[in-house]
């Protein structure tokens, strides 16, 4: 943003990018949930504005309630890193726009999807450059795949899960 602090030129500046298909990360919600400024108004709406990593599962955690299964607090350190920057978001289909948990009308639906919560968070892949966070997740231990989402890139991350079970790392300690 190149000296961009306040005013039109930044406003402008994060709309170039979001025009790109950047946008910044606000925080964390959770292990496999991430606050994302979609809109480029530097603020967080979560009804609109919750992307839930799409095809991961990650541990519990509840920091207000005391609630953490391990490595969830390892997880959410590990994402942190990513608050204040830039990702890309892909959903997987092959229209543009991200969907939310509501299952779009050309996948089938199991029974376990439809308990998920209706109008909830935005699905996506998340990327920052090449890197999938998804998968990385998955990589080193922190979350399980979300076999009950249809998603295309199934195999790619029961591929990485499968590399951090056979390590014992993480999930598979």
């Amino acid at each position: 943003l190149g000296g961009c602090y306040g005013g039109p030129e930044r406003e402008e500046a994060m709309e170039e990018l979001a025009r790109a298909g950047q946008y910044r990360v606000l925080g964390v919600v959770n292990v496999d949930t991430l606050a994302v400024d979609l809109d480029s108004d530097g603020n967080w709406d979560p009804a609109a504005e919750t992307v839930r990593l799409l095809g991961v599962r990650g541990p519990t955690y509840d920091e207000q309630n005391g609630i953490a299964e391990y490595p969830s607090e390892e997880a959410v350190r590990w994402l942190q890193q990513f608050v204040g920057g830039w990702v890309q978001l892909d959903d997987d289909r092959r229209e543009e726009g991200l969907y939310r948990q509501d299952p779009p009308p050309e996948f089938a639906v199991t029974e376990d999807y439809r308990q998920l919560s209706p109008g909830g968070p935005w699905l996506a892949y998340c990327y920052v450059g090449d890197e999938m966070v998804n998968r990385e997740l998955l990589e080193m231990g922190y979350a399980w795949v979300r076999e009950e989402v249809p998603c295309h890139r199934l195999t790619e991350l029961r591929e990485a899960e499968s590399r951090a079970q056979r390590k014992g790392i993480g999930v598979w300690e």
